[in-house]
């Protein structure tokens, strides 16, 4: 009697400790690659130390753009919108386009442990680009190569 109880425990224990493995894989399993939302926050971040008040930036109709084969614990692509900000008058601009090229990775597969990140190619379109048409040309073809649904 005392055997067959002692068997049915370990067997019960077995199976718990088989969940609780089950369920720890699925939990990183299920975060193992940043989100939309944390890209375009980490790129929204990153434009802002760009600007002569970061504080000041305001954003609005960020979309991200990832690329292909980054990765299976990475984001990598390009994050576009529009940006208000205050000029070294204190006044804001208005809302203008930007883009800028952000890479997150997730650290140690488990993005509870953060992620790191870096970026480049910022540009934020200005009136000065508008006025330079040539520039405005080139910046423009740009802004339709890396963000295709803004306009």
């Amino acid at each position: 009697m005392f055997y067959s109880d002692s068997i049915v425990r370990i067997l019960i224990i077995r199976n718990d400790v088989k969940k609780i493995i089950l369920i720890f894989f699925a939990l990183i399993l299920l975060g193992c690659k940043p989100n939309t939302d944390k890209v375009i926050s980490v790129a929204e971040s990153e434009l802002s130390q760009y600007l002569v008040d970061p504080e000041s930036a305001k954003f609005k109709d960020s979309i991200f753009y990832p690329e292909k084969d980054v990765g299976y614990t990475d984001q990598s692509g390009y994050v576009c919108g529009l940006v208000n900000a205050k000029n070294s008058f204190g006044g804001y601009t208005g809302f203008q386009p930007y883009y800028i090229h952000v890479l997150v990775k997730t650290r140690f597969l488990v993005p509870v442990l953060g992620v790191l990140h870096g970026s480049r190619e910022a540009r934020v379109i200005t009136e000065k680009d508008i006025k330079d048409k040539v520039s405005l040309e080139r910046v423009a073809i740009d802004y339709r190569d890396k963000c295709p649904r803004n306009k």
